[in-house]
């Protein structure tokens, strides 16, 4: 994968014209699609329900399937994102009755909240469904406090729950009351606390003599989201001198270990990444998926696990909340039962794999007479532009856990074998302006701004619909 660069406006440039030749070839598609399905459509509009559903971040794939499903079973649908993401795509879509922007909940999270909750009061909301970005996620969560007030269901952790599954060590002390699988954790409040571990952790390896059962390692994470540093995977015990060098180069980075902001220092699991997603209503789930991971998500598949699903189980039934969750797994390679390494209290992008679920506005917000729904297994979708930068420039774009690092012949191979095999789930033919404007009108004006600020960048991540930089969100 690419590194942060000095060369910023250079590839900016170079990025926005492949995107305008892409965009070129994708207009007589887009319209021969949707021409298509003019003609052999006889689908008839779902009645409406008269009933406002609040869907934020609108910038992403995952808030444009939310307000799809929604749309098409006849609520109305205002679609919100921060100022900065002004220009996200999916307000564009035909089932999007109005778009809001609200303030930018880093600069100005008490007006953010305020924004928040005085849209959905203006609007006569009676759901509030947040798809968070992780800058937004804890003050969703006082947004739906405060809503509670006027009668308005909100799908998201209440904020003492939240604090505690969004921070990676909590959420192991809580995990570890329910008897649930989590890795042994510690918390890190300086440098110093670092250090002192560092030395305990090799004094452990050390007892432990020639028995390697025991000679644990254990992974140095950033507690807060932290697009920078979150696949460095740093491990302890380390020599003190690269660790002066790695906490130096954090440091450096604006994500200095401190008090205010502690680390967690989780120990290593040898084994395959999962991932599951979930929605729960009063502790029970609605609709759950399962696939196996990696650290840049952007394919999916429906993968069974019958621990991981019971450890899903377990998990609502000791939480009886409304809630939206994202869990990591680690499934040991020696006795494969799934060690959960952190929860997000947010939706993930593996949602994509119930593109083609029927009834999925009722399932999502409890409404459906079945619960526990799951895609079928095999169901694997795709993000297409990011599979296309993949083939043109795999130096910033191709991740190594999907085999994308190969040759010319392979990357093609690669990308044919997606468009044949798998599902772009907002390339919807009832629907086409989504997939066109946030691909090549949001992407394209957000990296504009970045080149323009000269702000350092890494790529474009089409799934999330931001381009990543340093020190951004």
């Amino acid at each position: 994968m690419g590194t942060f660069e000095d060369n910023i406006r250079y590839r900016a440039i170079k990025t926005i014209l492949q995107l305008f030749l892409i965009a070129c070839m994708y207009i007589p598609i887009c319209i021969l699609t949707k021409l298509r399905y003019l003609i052999r459509s006889k689908d008839k509009a779902s009645p409406k329900k008269n009933i406002t559903i609040v869907i934020t971040g609108a910038k992403m794939y995952k808030s444009t399937l939310f307000m799809k499903w929604m749309g098409k079973a006849g609520y109305d649908i205002v679609l919100v994102e921060t100022e900065k993401f002004w220009c996200a795509g999916s307000r564009f879509s035909k089932y999007v009755k109005k778009f809001v922007t609200v303030a930018d909940a880093i600069q100005d999270p008490d007006k953010y909240v305020e924004d928040m909750v005085s849209v959905c009061l203006k609007n006569g909301a009676k759901i509030f469904i947040p798809v968070c970005a992780p800058a937004t996620e804890k003050l969703d969560s006082v947004v739906g406090e405060r809503l509670k007030e006027y009668g308005i269901q909100s799908i998201h952790a209440p904020i003492d729950v939240f604090e505690q599954l969004n921070d990676k060590h909590q959420f192991c002390m809580l995990m570890e009351k329910f008897n649930l699988p989590v890795p042994e954790s510690f918390l890190v409040k300086s440098n110093k606390d670092v250090f002192a571990l560092n030395n305990k952790l090799q004094q452990r390896m050390e007892l432990c003599g020639d028995d390697e059962k025991y000679k644990h390692k254990f992974i140095l994470k950033n507690i807060e989201y932290d697009p920078v540093h979150r696949l460095d995977l740093f491990t302890l015990p380390a020599k003190e001198k690269y660790l002066d060098e790695y906490l130096s180069r954090i440091e450096r980075d604006g994500n200095a270990i401190t008090n205010d902001r502690p680390w967690t220092v989780q120990r290593f699991i040898d084994g395959e990444m999962w991932s599951t997603c979930h929605v729960q209503i009063n502790g029970e789930i609605c609709f759950s998926t399962i696939s196996k991971a990696s650290g840049s998500c952007f394919n999916w598949y429906m993968v069974p696990n019958d621990k991981i699903k019971n450890w899903m189980h377990t998990f609502a039934d000791n939480l009886e909340i409304n809630g939206i969750f994202t869990n990591d797994f680690i499934v040991d390679k020696n006795d494969g039962i799934p060690y959960a390494i952190e929860c997000n209290p947010r939706l993930g992008s593996q949602v994509s794999l119930l593109h083609a679920t029927p009834n999925m506005a009722d399932i999502i917000i409890g409404l459906h007479p079945q619960k526990q729904i799951e895609p079928e297994i095999g169901t694997s979708t795709f993000t297409t532009m990011n599979e296309l930068f993949v083939l043109i420039d795999p130096e910033n774009y191709a991740d190594e856990v999907f085999g994308q690092n190969k040759a010319l012949v392979g990357r093609l191979f690669n990308i044919i074998r997606a468009m044949t095999e798998q599902k772009d789930p907002i390339f919807d033919e009832e629907d086409m302006l989504p997939f066109f404007m946030i691909n090549f009108f949001q992407m394209p004006l957000l990296l504009l701004d970045t080149a323009i600020a000269n702000r350092p960048w890494k790529k474009l991540d089409f799934q999330i619909g931001k381009v990543v930089e340093l020190g951004g969100y």
